[in-house]
This record gives C-alpha cells, structure tokens and sequence, in this order.
C-alpha cells in the first residue's frame, strides 16, 4: 500500500523553537484567551498513522505583559512542564510548554471575525524545531486529562486505510482525492492532501496537476494560521525541488513560502526556507533575486547560529551528567561545533575539554566491557580461538588507549600463541586456495586468493615471500581494473563543449557515498562520468565516503563532519551538492546512471555560466613527509561575514571491491586539512595555509577504522591507506547561503 507520504514524529526529541509573527489579520480583543483550554496537537506517526494528542490543560489568564499559563494537568513526561513565554495580542495567544524533553511552541490564532461570544474554540500550530503541526485549542471545564483518553486515533481512518486499498495506483488516488474532498476541513485533511500531493510528484504528474495539489494544500493549512501555510508551501517547493522535475514550479512554491516569512520567525526554519529558494533561483540564473533572498539571508544568521547555541545548550542541559557517556560525548560535540560556528572559540574549546573527559569514560567503559567479554570466552568451553583472539585484540588496544601500556603488552604475549596458531591456519586455508584454484580461474578469483595468501604470509613473519606474492597481485589487480574500468560507465560521454558566456567559475560537485550501498551505484557511475566530461578547471569533483549502510573503510572523521556540516540535507546517500546546492536525487542502479549523469550536467553547466564570486590560488608542496598548503583568496564579492575557506586532500583513485561492486572509485576524500570546519575568510582577500603529515594521516585513518570496528564490528581486512596520487582542493564557502563561490584543484608532487 501506498503509505509513503506518513511521517515519523517523536514529541520528546525536540530543542528550542518559538513561533513567532502576527498570524491572520483579527479583531478579537485580549481577554478572549482567558480560561482553561484543552490543547490538542495532531501528529502523522508512521507506527499508529494520524493521531490526535490532547494531552495538555492550559489556564490563561490576564493580559499582555501581565498574562500569564498554568500547566492545570497532562500526562506522563510532561508532568514536570511548565507554561512559559505567554504573549496575548489582538490576533494570537502563544505560549511555550517547557518539559524535560525541550520547549514546545504553541500558537493560537483568533478567529477572523469577532462575534459576541468568546470563541470556543481555536485553531493554531505546535512547533517542535523545524516541524510544524496542526493544533487545536478548545474551551474546557475539565480539571484533569483522562490519560486512557488522551490520545487516539483521527476520525475517518477508517476510510483512509480503505482508499490505501484499493487495488491499482489509479484507484488509490482516486478514492483518496474523494476522501479528501469529505475531510477538507479535518485534521486528516492537512495531512491527506500533503499525502496526495507527494504522490503525485512521486508519480510523474505534471507541474500544473502537483501545483492544483500544492495550493490546496497551502489553502487547507492556512486555516490553522500562517505558520501552517507557510509550512505548506515549504514543503511543496521542497518536495518538487528534491525531484528535480519541476524546478520553475519549486521556485513558485518557494516564493509563496518566502512571502509567507516574518522577520520574527524563529532563524533556523527562516534559513531553511530561504536557503531552499536561493538554490531554486541560482539553478534558475536568476542572479538578482538570488541577492535578494541572499541577503535577507544574511539577517538571519546572527539569530541561526545563537538559536543553535540555544538548543544545543538546552540539550546538554536537559541530558545533565547522568546522561550516559556516549550521549553526552555526542551532545558536547554538538555543542562545540555549534559555539565555534557562532564565533565562540574560547567557549568551543572549554566544551571540548568535556568532550574529553566524557571520551575517557567511554573508553573507561569500553575498556571493563571488554575484560569483562574475554574473562567470559576464556572461562566458556564453547568459545572459539578466533572469538578470544579478536577480543583480545581490542582490548589490548582500549587498554594502550587508557595508558595501561604494560597490561596492554602483557596481553599481547599472551595471546601470541593464539596469534600463531591462527596466523598458520589462515596461511594454510590460503595456501588451499592457491592450490585449489583453476588452472585459468577468472582474475576476480585469483586477486582474492592473492589478497587472502598475501596478509597470511605476513602475520607469519614471511615477508619476503609475501612481497612476492604482493607482485603477482599488483598485476592481478591491474588486469581487474582495467576489465572493470572499460565497462565502468556504460554509456557515452561527450567532452563538455564549453561555456558560452565569459566565466571562470569553477563548479564543485560533492559526492556523500558508501562502497557498501548498493543504491548508490548510479550515483558513482555519474560521478565517473562527470571526470570523464570536464576537466579540473571547468568542475572539481569530490567523493565523501560514509558508513552507509555497512562499515565502509574509504570512510574517516573528516568525510563524517562534512555530512553533519549540510545537516538534514546529507539524511543517507547518496546526496550530491553543485557549488552547495542539493542536486535531484540521484540513487539508483547502474542502468539508471545516465539519467542522474544528465541531471547533474544540467544544474553544474548552469553555474559553470555564472560569474565566480572569488578568486582562489592554490599550492602544495612537499617537505619530507609533510604537504603544505597555502591559498590565496582576492577578489571577493559580497557582505557575508561567514566566508569560509576549506582545503581538502583527494586520492585519485582507491581500489576496493564493496556490496556495492564498484571496484574503483575516484577522487576520494581522505581528509580536510585545518579541519572540516574550515578557515575564517576575513576582508577582501587571505592567506591561508594548512599542512598534512601523510604518514601521520594514515596512521590515524587506521586507528579510527580500528576504533570504528572494535566497536561496531562488521569492517573487513581490506583497508585500502596506499595515499597515492594526491590532489588538493581548496574551495570558498558562504556558510551563511551554503554557496560555495570558487573552488580550484591543484597536483601534489609525487613523493621522491
């Protein structure tokens, strides 16, 4: 059944968030909010599908500055809440509930027309972070909630979970446009007709059925206040702008939400929607209303980033030193990054040192874990060698962590025995193989049996018969990739022919991937393409690997920190940006590779027309074992005091054979050097610098692969750490707009 469009929500993991602006136009008088009110949110859950949660009782009482609430009664964790931030004017009543779990934002709009009654009943919003739902505030007598009765079901689910039925596609939209014309002015409404406008997107409707549904939509929303409409036509133009098939009709959708805008609404929601329709209007080279909502932009950024300060202390707060380790180290992280992004370096690095010592007693506990696991494998007569062997092994390694270098060394004589023991196994097995092995086997076979003898020879000590080994493998591999590499992109690819206006732009496609998902392959088959297309000085192309949905060993901290820097927009992979902004989505199977490789072309050729906001230089130099780097950045345009250079070191080419059977993949990232976070842009022009010690860089990418694996488990022997073939990018970044203004990519000399 067609059940795409529902929605998860989870009430309790919220932050800070205050709905803020002047709603419909009314002329109800102040003391129209004073009573009790029975406040109802109505939510889309994806387990239980559309419910309704009446779980508060709000007094109200006096006016204006003077008007305060009383949490009368609620339920389970909101017992400990409070009601704070009343504000009553002519047009709406707001107050936050502040639980445990963050602060929830409501607003209750006055009815458009005053009558001679004080109204019943009124319609509103509940704002948790950046969702927006539908609210409902009624007058009540009651003096308790009924918890049996507090939340249920909406009315007509019935009817919906009927129309979900029907048999074909074709009658499924159908039986739910019926159903939405009967519950237009339900709660089941809202969510229904953001339902059949999804499916309409998801279903290849044109852009003049997916507008009739969006405006409905918006028109449905707009009875529970501006908050809601706003939200409608964000999520429209969001929707549509995802699919890429309808980018006029994404800027559309997007104005109308821009419109919708006040100055007061809370910064992060502000961002999203503005950022969202600067991508619409760059895609669109609509240079001039793209410095528009630049701007109005930039407003918000003082706000963005104290509202993220704001609701990664609460956070913290809220999770306090009973949290456990691993929550809070995560919590703090948050915290840290969000101080440094607000210019807050001292406060940044007072929150590391937490981080710190929360990381000790992670690997405190990690540590008395794993000596409890291998005391209990040594005392059971059913455990194998190779289960107390790699046990053992981690904690050798969480005990040299802790300092305990001596426990740490004795174990490992300990274990030598077992080391043996199984090293001769593994090379005996290997050995098998090789024997085994056809005359003329296929060569992913024998790379293999190659790859399995090599790391056997070497844990027996056998180094010079493992180099030889290491020979035949090199050709082995090279024979592989190169039978891989003719087929890799299966269809043709025209040289780019070139601009056709004056521009040195330089377009950044950035790549969020994983060798383990299989989704991802046209997506990496677009990508390999893209290189074959354009070269270095038209488009900059770069591969961030993750652990999605495996443990993926191309992964490191630097490419983990660059999906957390886009937030939600990096919500799996693969996710692709041009010059920051989110492409169409571009998963999928190889045969569908050509198609993602055109849209991409597309929106990079769009830009590639566009004037570069920036001038970047770059150079890498080698001095022993290190890569220094310097860039220097002229000819800035703009009045964003958020510009930010990052430099990014690339390997040409890694080999490794994932689920997702992509044997090569090209141009990935390794590691950020000066951080993830990147270099403060200050006035016209800078000089920044950065360096990386490459035998240091590959020493810690195999201790965080190591730490990944002790503790998740699941990362194969293959860890691919050749670092060979380096290039370096650098590029500059409004963190502001999220628009990257020029990008260059420079050879790093060969090692001598």
């Amino acid at each position: 059944m067609r059940r795409s469009w529902m929605l998860p929500l989870a009430l309790l993991a919220v932050g800070l968030g205050l709905l803020a602006g002047r709603g419909r136009q009314a002329r109800a008088a102040e003391e129209d909010f004073a009573g009790t009110w029975k406040v109802t949110a109505f939510v889309q859950d994806r387990q239980n599908g559309p419910r309704e949660l009446g779980l508060w009782l709000v007094k109200i009482e006096g006016k204006g500055a003077k008007a305060k609430g009383t949490l009368v009664s609620t339920v389970g964790a909101f017992k400990s809440a409070t009601v704070e931030k009343v504000a009553i004017d002519a047009n709406a009543l707001r107050f936050v509930l502040k639980a445990k779990g963050g602060d929830f934002a409501f607003i209750a709009h006055a009815p458009k027309a005053k009558g001679k009654d004080k109204p019943k009943a009124l319609f509103g919003a509940l704002v948790l972070n950046e969702q927006r739902l539908p609210a409902r505030f009624d007058r009540s007598a009651l003096k308790e909630i009924d918890e049996k009765k507090a939340a249920g079901p909406l009315d007509n689910l019935e009817d919906l979970e009927k129309a979900l039925d029907a048999k074909t596609e074709k009658e499924r939209d159908k039986a739910l446009m019926a159903l939405l014309d009967k519950v237009a002015d339900k709660p089941l409404g809202y969510y229904l007709s953001q339902g059949v406008m999804q499916n309409k997107i998801g279903d290849d409707g044109t852009a003049a059925e997916v507008r009739t549904r969006a405006e409905r939509h918006a028109r449905i929303a707009a009875a529970y206040g501006r908050e809601l409409e706003l939200h409608a036509y964000f999520t429209g133009a969001r929707m549509v702008a995802q699919s890429g098939k309808a980018p006029e009709l994404a800027e559309e959708l997007g104005q109308k939400a821009v419109g919708l805008l006040r100055d007061t609404d809370p910064p992060v929601y502000a961002t999203n929607v503005l950022r969202l329709q600067l991508r619409s209007l760059w895609n669109a080279g609509k240079a001039d209303q793209a410095k528009a909502v630049a701007a109005r932009l930039v407003k918000f950024a003082g706000g963005y980033n104290q509202e993220m300060v704001a609701r990664a202390q609460e956070q913290v707060k809220a999770g306090g030193e009973k949290l456990p380790a691993p929550q809070r180290a995560t919590l703090l992280k948050v915290l840290a990054s969000a101080y440094r992004v607000a210019g807050k370096e001292g406060e940044a690095k007072k929150v590391e040192a937490d981080v710190a010592k929360a990381q000790q007693e992670i690997d405190a506990g990690n540590l008395k874990d794993l000596q409890d696991k291998y005391k209990g494998l040594k005392e059971s007569k059913e455990s194998t060698a190779e289960e107390r062997l790699t046990v053992a092994r981690a904690l050798a390694r969480a005990l040299g962590k802790v300092g305990k270098g001596a426990e740490a060394k004795k174990l490992t004589a300990e274990i030598a025995p077992l080391e043996t023991a199984q090293a001769k196994k593994a090379l005996a097995g290997a050995q098998k193989g090789l024997a085994e092995m056809e005359k003329e086997p296929p060569a992913r076979d024998r790379e293999a049996v190659l790859k399995a003898l090599s790391r056997a020879l070497k844990r027996n000590g056998k180094v010079d018969e493992a180099r030889k080994i290491d020979a035949d493998l090199v050709k082995v591999t090279q024979e592989v990739n190169e039978a891989f590499a003719k087929k890799a992109v299966p269809f043709k690819v025209e040289p780019f022919a070139g601009r056709k206006a004056k521009s040195d732009r330089v377009a950044l496609v950035e790549l969020f991937t994983g060798a383990q998902c299989p989704p991802c392959v046209a997506a990496d088959v677009a990508f390999d393409a893209l290189l074959k297309r354009y070269k270095p000085s038209d488009v900059v192309l770069l591969q961030y690997h993750l652990h999605v949905p495996r443990p993926d060993p191309l992964t490191n901290v630097d490419t983990v920190a660059r999906s957390e820097y886009y937030e939600d927009d990096v919500g799996g992979c693969p996710t692709g940006f041009v010059n920051g902004d989110l492409t169409p989505s571009l998963g999928g199977t190889k045969a569908q590779a050509e198609d993602r490789y055109g849209k991409l072309t597309k929106q990079i050729e769009r830009q590639l027309e566009t004037r570069a906001q920036a001038e970047v230089k770059l150079r890498a130099e080698r001095k022993g074992g290190k890569i220094e780097l310097e860039a220097q950045v002229t000819d800035l345009t703009g009045a964003s005091e958020n510009l930010r250079l990052r430099f990014v070191l690339v390997e040409d080419v890694v080999g490794y054979y994932g689920k997702n059977r992509q044997r090569l993949h090209h141009h990935v990232v390794r590691a950020m050097p000066g951080g993830a976070e990147g270099q403060l842009v200050k006035g016209k022009s800078a000089t920044l610098k950065a360096s990386v010690d490459v035998e240091g860089l590959r020493k810690s990418i195999a201790e965080y692969l190591e730490s990944f694996s002790d503790q998740t488990g699941g990362l194969d022997e293959d860890r691919p750490l050749a670092l060979k073939n380096l290039k370096v990018v650098a590029f500059v970044q409004d963190d502001t707009t999220r628009e990257v203004l020029q990008a260059v990519q420079v050879e790093v000399p060969a090692a001598k």
